[in-house]
């Protein structure tokens, strides 16, 4: 890259242009490996990823790398400094080979800067089309062309989403529950659906009666992870009609007859803060909530001090990251214990809502000097990731060592076993983080621990045969794609908005006296942004 381009991010960066906020075929390409015949040429490949210390040292990384004769240089990021490193980098022109990232629908403005500028080198559709596991995923994704395509070129490629085909583009956003809790205290409901009333009901019965044995006092109504507070609850309430992004639903622009403007501004957002506002400050959410940004509130529910958890996970959520933990540390008996509640929208106690969310979860890009043999290395090795022996790898290991193949999509762990029959991973203390852009591969569910999908079992069955006044609320990409100078600079002012939801939550005052002393302060900072918008966006 030209040092003016670099001069030209850099400044953009400090004016605040820039914003600041935040089974495919079983062909393996890797033919002649091991510094054979296509692969003779050693490559050393630098990139970002997540859990850098875990990552490259395992018997399984060193098969992966041998088979394409390469190593890997892992350069540290995480959750909290993901972006930011990303942004540093670019400005100095100091990506590494992959440069992968937490890109959200809130950063494409900004990528796109970058991109012209030449901070990334295109992704020929040509080299793609040669790689048919690649070219089925793309053929699947809407993200390459929607957000990630500038002036007719490709300059990244989506993480994408592993949600099963029932899931049709949304993610389970819910509270899961410990159903044992429910049945003692003689309020459990066949199905796991419930009202709010209920589920108020619910938690005070369990607080009161104590079927944890947790002590006096000492039981959390709801807890989550920090991410999700206090936005996500908000969420789950289902008041809005409106197309949303995602997670951003809460802090982005909806389209009224006179034009856009901030959700927060709507009567619907007011009715969702003095809803969860009142969760709060009646103790049914985890007090602690507040100060917490991490996975304190996870903890909470996996070592027995939580009755129920909000979060977007699923099946695979149940069977990887409660029940192991809570059988080994003896907070659970039975798996089918803890399973989703599903609680009806407040609105009419009849509408059960998942949210349509973008296809992807992460990006990443190619540095724009990139030479063409790590270039076609990286893309032969992303091919075969995307395969089924790719995702056995990913999810098994190495094979005859790890797994035996029994079919063409299904494999035979060959992993010890403990006492109660669940699989010992010799990798459980590694991440294999690098190989996520390919794909998030889906499990091979005749072979995975199905104890989860079978707690689910009652919510598949609404999502699936639309029972209830099941709603997806769609995905709208056009206003993803919302780019004007001011917009790009303060969006929907996400971190006032979420900044104020937590004084609310915190406050005794009046909801309604609050809201309105809050949206006389934000409306002239929020009504040129809107102006700009309508006058770019706004058709009647």
């Amino acid at each position: 890259m030209k040092k003016s381009v670099i001069f030209v991010l850099a400044v953009l960066l400090l004016a605040g242009m820039v914003p600041l906020m935040a089974g495919g075929k079983k062909e393996s390409p890797a033919s002649g490996g091991g510094g054979q015949g296509k692969y003779a040429k050693h490559l050393t490949i630098s990139t970002t990823v997540l859990d850098a210390e875990k990552t490259g040292k395992s018997a399984k990384d060193k098969w992966l790398f041998e088979k394409f004769n390469i190593d890997y240089n892992f350069i540290a990021v995480t959750w909290g400094d993901w972006n930011e490193k990303t942004r540093a980098m670019i400005a100095g022109d100091d990506i590494p080979d992959v440069l992968w990232w937490d890109m959200k629908l809130n950063n494409t403005a900004e990528f796109k800067i970058w991109a012209e500028a030449g901070a990334f080198r295109e992704m020929a559709q040509a080299d793609i089309n040669k790689r048919p596991n690649l070219k089925a995923l793309q053929d699947r994704l809407v993200s390459d062309d929607q957000i990630l395509t500038v002036n007719g070129k490709l300059y990244g490629w989506p993480v994408a989403r592993a949600l099963e085909p029932y899931m049709q583009s949304t993610q389970y956003m819910h509270y899961i529950y410990r159903r044992d809790w429910a049945k003692a205290v003689g309020l459990y409901k066949e199905g796991d659906v419930y009202t709010w009333d209920e589920a108020k009901a619910l938690i005070d019965a369990v607080k009161r009666q104590d079927p944890g044995k947790n002590g006096a006092g000492n039981t959390i109504g709801i807890t989550n992870e920090g991410w999700a507070f206090p936005g996500l609850y908000m969420q789950l309430l289902a008041l809005s009609p409106d197309k949303g992004n995602g997670y951003l639903n809460r802090n982005t622009y909806i389209e009224t007859a006179n034009g856009y403007v901030p959700y927060f501004t709507t009567p619907n957002y007011r009715e969702e803060l003095k809803f969860v506002a009142d969760l709060y400050r009646r103790n049914y959410i985890w007090r602690d909530q507040m100060s917490l940004r991490g996975n304190e509130g996870l903890d909470m529910f996996r070592s027995g001090r939580a009755f129920m958890y909000c979060h977007n996970g699923g099946p695979n959520f149940l069977n990887s990251q409660i029940y192991p933990q809570m059988t080994t540390n003896g907070a659970l008996n039975d798996p089918q214990d803890v399973g989703p509640m599903l609680i009806l929208s407040p609105k009419d106690n009849a509408t059960y809502m998942l949210i349509e969310v973008e296809d992807y979860w992460s990006v990443a890009h190619f540095r724009h000097d990139l030479d063409n043999d790590k270039y076609e290395r990286i893309l032969d090795l992303w091919d075969w990731l995307a395969t089924d022996d790719g995702r056995a790898w990913k999810e098994a290991g190495i094979p005859d060592v790890d797994y035996r193949r029994t079919g063409p999509t299904d494999i035979q762990r060959l992993w010890p076993k403990t006492e109660d029959g669940r699989w010992i991973s010799p990798y459980s203390d590694f991440s294999y983080r690098y190989a996520d852009p390919p794909t998030l591969s889906l499990f091979y569910q005749s072979q995975a621990d199905q104890a989860g999908f079978i707690s689910y079992a009652p919510a598949i069955d609404i999502v699936q045969n639309k029972k209830y006044n099941f709603k997806i609320q769609a995905f709208d990409w056009d206003r993803a794609k919302f780019a004007t100078p001011l917009y790009n600079q303060f969006g929907g002012f996400q971190t006032q908005n979420e900044e104020f939801e937590r004084q609310v939550l915190a406050s005794s005052e009046n909801v309604d006296t609050m809201m309105d002393r809050w949206l006389r302060e934000m409306e002239p900072r929020w009504r040129p942004v809107a102006e700009e918008l309508n006058k770019a966006y706004f058709k009647k």
